[in-house]
């Protein structure tokens, strides 16, 4: 300990030393990340809202240390690559006055600096609202050198210009029309439906986020149940449904990556290969299909268009190591990129080792109507796994993944098309003295979606057929293949959106399944809406839970499907100090699958439980004080609780009886001085089970011109705990990092 209060010191007082260096032009990062938020903004725009505005004006002005935070200190800032980043921002968000200002500060300062960047190079399309009208007339900017001030494409309103705005004027020249052509950025005015269901989390350093396993305790109503090493023998839960109900997407297309008895996060990326991830909190059956009636997280990884590497290192408590590396390189058009991560430690009781790597590599080439992703790489993963059995064992699993993703894209004027072609080969084997069980899931399939958007309306329609083969799990090869078929379509209506969709699925062996699903949001005033939500799905049987017949598990070939109902009524409240959603929920499942436990076999048995209802109620907040006294340091405060009321028919259940009545989340950041900032992570969860507990994670960061080093203490308080009968936690563990990106 007096080492580690040693390295503390010396870590706080290098921070500060160094970052009086820090290097205020690396915007590289935040800009990539409003570059994708555009993305996301062509197909749904009524995502930008002004939360997610202040979160990136947060960022650039603490990068740039802009204090106090006005408007007039923020066009003070001599920083083109900062004026291009708000400009953009404005842009997205319709704010036409601010975006004047910033970009004509941008094309006053990019003229006279050398060395930009070719990302804030590009030029920004400016929309000008009319007075005294609700009409948004397009209009670009083309920023040109002195003698050719900036000039306007479109026949324009004589608008007189002020001392902060570029002026403005037609093209009268032949040159003017020989520019190269800027494409004029469509905006929908459209507004937020307040619905609370989607939450984009990013700035995972900063959280203390290391992994996908830390992302899920980030996410209000999720319920994480860890048997060991931080990602293995893992169970995720939403609001008290089963096990394997998430829909997990990579760049908006979904992952069948195979989960073989929990949900074990054998992604084939890490999450320093994540830009942001999107959580949409309602059920998506009717698009989806089967085991879509918990939560969607859509997992955007970073798009590099120039030179670009990143390194994280990471050291800390029970030999924890991890170090990841990723570099594009642009060729031509395209760009290639790499990225490796591993990550060990020791384990923090016996057998609760872990030892994994991934290895990535991805394609991409871009034209102005179409994109290309090719993805193909492996993962390993080794970890001891704890049990309950009396018999002093101790086992180990392990897992190796080959996988290919192919990924086209074409955008026909309002019609956008998606190709998805994936194969994932999972060899899975248990270990227990000299006996080893091994099997192989091996899936290939295809998908293809298609949207056509207007300014009211929005069509979803697509299909999938995929075969899953698995080897050596029972007698005879077991195949399985499935089919799904959806339409969406969501359409506004002044005050009014309203969505459903329906979807129709072939699983062989279950036969055809039906989901249907509807939403309803209705703004009663600019910044109060209210939600409906009605979903239902179902769940198959995974080959593991009818076949399985080794170690602790024994499957059960008679299984049925499950059923889900799910009902949910909200509001929401978004204005500049609050950004509040209530949700009452209420969901029945039938035939609920699960496994029971034999204390005189020492083994646990599949079933189907008759049926599980669950009540309850989610509030979730995100509070502005800055203005607020004595607090005003602090920007924004987030907040969650869960309630839950579940009840089953008779018997104990591995899933469904462990379940967290209350749950409570809260976390802020703040900056210290010298560019050091601190953010906290605190959590109350009330099992039905256990007794309830606090947990608090706390998170140092210093930026030092293209690095940035971090240290975080989870578990500050070093509570002993249990996620499940039998199975300790870690205690407090202290992890140092080092970042740095080019």
């Amino acid at each position: 300990m007096k080492f580690i209060s040693v390295l503390i010191q010396c870590f706080l007082i290098s921070g500060i030393l160094f970052s009086q260096g820090f290097d205020s032009l690396n915007l590289l990062d935040i800009g990539n990340e409003i570059q994708q938020l555009e993305k996301q903004y062509e197909k749904l725009p009524q995502l930008f809202n002004d939360n997610l505005v202040h979160v990136y004006e947060s960022k650039l002005d603490k990068r740039l240390s802009v204090n106090p935070i006005t408007d007039e200190n923020r066009i003070k800032v001599e920083n083109p690559a900062y004026h291009w980043c708000m400009s953009k921002l404005y842009l997205l968000s319709g704010n036409d006055s601010k975006l004047r200002a910033h970009y004509a500060r941008y094309l006053d300062l990019v003229n006279n600096s050398s060395n930009v960047p070719q990302l804030f190079q590009q030029p920004i399309p400016v929309t000008r609202l009319v007075a005294n009208t609700v009409e948004v007339l397009p209009t670009i900017l083309i920023a040109e050198n002195e003698e050719n001030p900036p000039k306007v494409e479109a026949n324009q309103p004589e608008v007189s210009p002020s001392a902060e705005e570029p002026v403005l004027s037609e093209p009268d020249s032949e040159d003017d029309t020989q520019k190269p052509p800027l494409s004029v950025q469509k905006i929908a005015v459209e507004e937020s439906n307040n619905s609370g269901n989607l939450v984009r989390m990013s700035d995972f350093a900063k959280l203390g986020i290391n992994s996908i396993s830390d992302l899920m305790n980030h996410i209000g109503g999720v319920q994480s149940i860890h048997r060991g090493a931080t990602g293995a023998q893992s169970t995720l839960r939403f609001r008290g449904g089963g096990s394997n109900h998430i829909v997990f997407l990579i760049n908006g297309m979904r992952s069948f990556h195979s989960n073989v008895i929990f949900d074990n996060f054998n992604f084939p990326f890490d999450i320093d290969d994540v830009e942001y991830v999107e959580v949409d909190l309602s059920p998506s059956s009717h698009k989806y299909g089967f085991s879509a009636t918990g939560i969607v997280m859509n997992f955007i990884l970073k798009d590099y268009d120039s030179f670009a590497t990143h390194l994280n290192f990471q050291s800390g408590d029970y030999s924890h190591n991890k170090i990841h590396i990723d570099a594009n390189l642009p060729i031509g058009e395209s760009n290639h990129t790499i990225s490796y991560s591993g990550n060990s430690n020791g384990g923090y009781v016996y057998n609760s080792d872990v030892t994994s790597s991934k290895l990535l590599y991805r394609y991409s080439l871009k034209d102005d109507n179409s994109t290309a992703n090719l993805t193909f790489g492996t993962h390993s993963d080794e970890h001891g796994v704890l049990s309950l059995s009396s018999i002093s064992e101790f086992p180990t699993e392990k897992y190796n993944s080959l996988f290919f993703d192919s990924r086209l894209s074409w955008k026909f004027g309002i019609m956008d098309l998606n190709s998805h072609t994936h194969w994932n080969e999972n060899e899975y084997s248990y270990a227990v003295g000299n006996s080893t069980r091994n099997f192989t899931i091996t899936d290939l399939g295809y998908d293809f979606e298609g949207e056509r958007s207007s300014v009211d309306n929005v069509y979803n329609f697509g299909f999938s057929a995929a075969r899953e083969i698995i080897l050596d799990l029972s007698e005879s090869e077991q195949q399985r293949d499935r089919v799904n078929l959806f339409y969406n379509c969501l359409k506004n209506r002044g005050d009014l959106t309203y969505s459903n969709g329906l979807s129709a699925n072939y699983f062989e062996g279950f036969g055809w399944n039906y989901s249907f699903g509807v939403e309803l949001n209705y703004n009663l005033y600019d910044d109060v809406a209210v939600n409906y939500q009605y979903d239902s799905g179902y769940k198959l049987p995974s080959a593991f839970e009818q076949y399985a017949d080794f170690g602790s598990w024994k499957g059960n070939s008679n299984l049925v499907s499950e059923t889900v109902k799910s009902t949910q009524i909200g509001l929401g409240v978004k204005n500049d100090i609050l950004n509040l959603d209530i949700s009452f929920f209420y969901t029945s499942t039938n035939n609920a699958i699960d496994w029971q436990y034999s204390k005189t076999s020492e083994y646990w048995a599949g079933v189907n439980i008759p049926q599980v209802k669950v009540n309850g109620h989610q509030i979730s907040a995100e509070v502005n004080i800055e203005s607020f006294p004595l607090i005003g340091f602090i920007s924004q405060v987030d907040l969650d609780y869960t309630f839950i009321d579940l009840s089953h028919n008779a018997g104990e259940y591995r899933y469904t009886s462990n379940y967290l009545t209350h749950q409570f989340s809260s976390s802020f950041d703040y900056d210290l001085f010298y560019g050091l900032s601190q953010s906290w992570f605190i959590r109350n969860e009330a099992p039905d089970q256990f007794a309830s507990r606090w947990l608090t994670d706390t998170v140092i960061n210093v930026p030092v011109w293209r690095f940035n080093t971090s240290f975080s203490i989870e578990n500050i308080m070093d509570v002993r705990y249990q996620d499940e009968l039998g199975f300790d936690a870690s205690g407090r563990w202290m992890k140092f990092g080092l970042q740095f990106q080019y």
